[in-house]
């Protein structure tokens, strides 16, 4: 009886390693749907995560790029002017999303002209094209000056900007009278105090 019972063993293996492996069509087809309807759920939050890091960023690299017109107009012991500079001549304080511009640090005896001698005069230089899709504008459209000896400017400066929605929008300012530069907003987005 032994016997018989090793011959059935050896029969239901070979039945089993006949059969082939794998999924069915209809396995096949509820995998792919599910991931597509994963996929079709987070990318409207991607989407919402981009926009914020490209606002917090400008926020950030604006901020940085007044404080840095403040150290070297005091450190270089000479004025230096701030300049929000677009080669289509359109208004710097209308909005535009299309990364079009340039804010440059310069020596006060250059202004800029165009995009491409703004850029080859500046001390530090901030570029709009890595900032597509984000509506920009400041306060001014004169040059700014940036006094060497408390580092001030000699207007109140407003850079405000937003990713979709003009009520989430930053403001990255810097005080005339102390030359404090603080990013805020109107309605408190992106964790940034209210202005």
């Amino acid at each position: 009886m032994t016997h018989i019972g090793v011959s059935q063993i050896k029969q239901q293996r070979r039945q089993r390693s006949n059969r082939v492996a794998g999924f069915t069509l209809i396995e096949l087809v509820i995998a792919i749907a599910v991931l597509a309807i994963l996929a079709a759920a987070t990318a409207p939050s991607f989407q919402t995560l981009l926009e914020r890091n490209r606002v917090v960023r400008l926020a950030e690299e604006l901020q940085g790029l007044l404080m840095q017109a403040k150290s070297e107009a005091v450190i270089r012991n000479e004025e230096l002017n701030l300049e929000l500079v677009r080669d289509d001549g359109n208004d710097v304080t209308s909005y535009h999303s299309d990364g079009e511009w340039v804010l440059a640090l310069l020596p006060s005896a250059v202004s800029g002209a165009s995009i491409s001698d703004t850029v080859g005069n500046a001390y530090s230089v901030l570029q709009g094209n890595g900032f597509k899709q984000v509506y920009v504008k400041a306060n001014y459209s004169t040059t700014v000056t940036v006094s060497p000896i408390r580092g001030t400017s000699n207007l109140h400066i407003t850079y405000q900007f937003y990713a979709s929605d003009p009520a989430q929008s930053v403001e990255v300012k810097m005080n005339r009278m102390t030359g404090r530069i603080y990013i805020c907003s109107d309605s408190g987005a992106y964790g940034y105090g209210v202005c």
